[in-house]
């Protein structure tokens, strides 16, 4: 849902100060042509260097700074006790644990959705931790990742909300993947993918849906929609954008797509350039059970939908040491994560063992 190029993408511009991101009408080139962008210097097409003509607001930079500010900093050993699906809503930084250093972090990240430039704040934060970690390098390293993670989590956050209240207009969203040698095949076969606001597949590959994830989503009109739709139908099923409804019924059923562009060089097992081929989409948690970034809905998701997703015996478990486990301020770790809002930063400190 970019129409403005957002901090921390080297290659784009920078916002103005008074805003993170712009919605409107997405009137860009086609993302499946990354030639065509050579004339907007090295702009991607659909991302404007001036705001659309349809702009209803930015998004408020308050908001995304106080998700940030209200996340309680916990240590390593307690954030470990966390179910997945709760531990994007706490801040942690492997080896702090001092409560007033992550606090002076939070506050730093908090600066990014307020329009602070990436490469300035990323030498901050690094400044910040490099006595805790080995050197100037993995200091640098761990500042990216704190920044990836936490600042683009806030942006998802404002973002989603601003999804739903324009669904009416643009009830559609479109995949925009980072197309250059980092891109991950998964990632990049969804570039340029169109599906439903309310389409199932959002809930787990909303961007950014795997660690250091530079993807995004712009929303797109009915009519835009319909332009694309009639250049769909000179191309082949698997190079196009609007998906039919049995592909992405098996795309939301098997996390699988067959897609011909945006498929890597063919020099890895199996991958052949040019022709169909099949694609993984699974999660790190589809594939191994494991956390990854949260996605909307999980930081949206009231306890006892979450409460659903485990066995009985994973959620007693929890709920012992949740219910054992005490907050400085009196409250239990349990209590916390009852509360459908995240506690405020006046109240952010490190459990006690």
């Amino acid at each position: 849902m970019l129409d403005r190029p957002a901090a921390g993408y080297p290659h784009l511009r920078r916002p103005e100060p008074r805003s993170l991101l712009y919605k409107g009408v997405c009137r860009g080139r086609d993302p499946l042509r990354p030639q065509a962008n050579r004339r907007s210097g090295g702009i991607p097409g659909h991302i404007m260097s001036k705001p659309p003509p349809y702009l209803f607001r930015a998004v408020p930079a308050a908001e995304a700074a106080a998700f940030l500010l209200e996340k309680p900093a916990i240590s390593r050993a307690v954030f470990d006790e966390l179910l997945p699906d709760l531990q994007a809503r706490a801040f942690m930084v492997t080896e702090i644990e001092a409560a007033d250093v992550l606090q002076s972090l939070k506050e730093t990240l908090a600066k990014l959705p307020a329009g602070g430039d990436w490469k300035t704040i990323r030498t901050e934060l690094a400044a910040q931790i490099s006595p805790w970690l080995s050197s100037p390098e993995a200091a640098a390293k761990r500042a990216e990742l704190l920044l990836r993670h936490h600042g683009l989590a806030a942006y998802q956050v404002a973002q989603g909300r601003q999804i739903e209240e324009h669904a009416d207009v643009f009830p559609y969203l479109q995949y925009v993947a980072t197309r250059d040698g980092r891109v991950r095949d998964g990632h990049d076969a969804l570039n340029g993918i169109i599906l439903p606001v309310d389409d199932p597949f959002w809930l787990d590959h909303m961007p950014p849906w795997e660690w250091n994830c530079r993807c995004q989503v712009i929303q797109v009109s009915r009519a835009r929609y319909a332009q694309i739709a009639e250049r769909d139908a000179a191309r082949p099923p698997e190079e196009r954008q609007i998906l039919d409804e049995p592909t992405r019924e098996r795309m939301n059923r098997e996390k699988v797509l067959t897609r011909t562009r945006g498929l890597g060089t063919g020099t890895e097992p199996g991958e052949r350039p040019g022709i169909p081929t099949r694609v993984d989409l699974r999660t790190a948690r589809d594939r191994a059970g494991t956390s990854g970034p949260a996605t909307t809905k999980d930081l949206r998701m009231p306890l006892d939908t979450i409460r659903e997703r485990y066995d009985a015996d994973v959620w007693a478990h929890f709920e012992a040491r949740a219910k054992a486990r005490r907050l400085d301020d009196g409250r239990t770790l349990w209590d916390w994560a009852n509360e459908s809002a995240l506690a405020q930063p006046e109240r952010n400190q490190i459990p006690t063992a």
